[in-house]
């Protein structure tokens, strides 16, 4: 359905209707008659489930020499050439360029991709598996065995190695 939240308001009190409507399309869904503030209520609770795709109204985001993002059309530039991403694809990549550096859990993309839904681990691993095979290089995509995943910039991934040798004195 895309990326736009639905909240059915309707007359219809039926329960196999509400259940259907969540179930096949809305968010949530509010019957009439209905209090404004619970209304007001009921569509922040829904907006705060939702990324922010702020991302989506800028300009290509150049990465490095070798990778662009352009989240507005779920597509990455990779030396040149195009791949399109899925709408999955691009929402995991969202999160964790926005954190590029820092250690992002299973759970938490999980919840921020998937909210409200009932999606294992494993569904997440195949969709990074995908993203990591479109990237071509792995090294923009990091697994931390148990912990999570990260995006690193090549570059900066060298100069953190380094940094770390230098620290421990190796």
């Amino acid at each position: 359905m895309g990326d736009v939240p639905i909240i059915i308001l309707s007359g219809n009190n039926e329960e196999e209707s509400k259940v259907y409507g969540i179930q096949q399309f809305a968010d949530d869904y509010i019957t009439k008659p209905f209090n404004i503030k619970e209304v007001v209520a009921r569509i922040q609770r829904v907006l705060s489930r939702i990324p922010d795709y702020s991302y989506a109204q800028g300009r290509v985001v150049e990465v490095d020499a070798h990778l662009s993002i352009d989240f507005a059309n779920k597509r990455i530039i990779l030396d040149g050439n195009e791949t399109t991403l899925t709408p999955t694809e691009t929402n995991l990549l969202h999160i964790l360029y926005r954190q590029k550096g820092h250690i992002v859990s299973p759970d938490t993309l999980i919840a921020r991709v998937w909210p409200g839904g009932e999606v294992y681990e494993e569904t997440l691993r195949v969709h990074m598996h995908r993203l990591r095979k479109k990237l071509q290089l792995a090294s923009y995509l990091q697994t931390e065995r148990g912990i999570g995943y990260s995006f690193i910039i090549p570059d900066d991934y060298a100069a953190q190695n380094d940094q770390i040798s230098e620290d421990d004195g190796s």
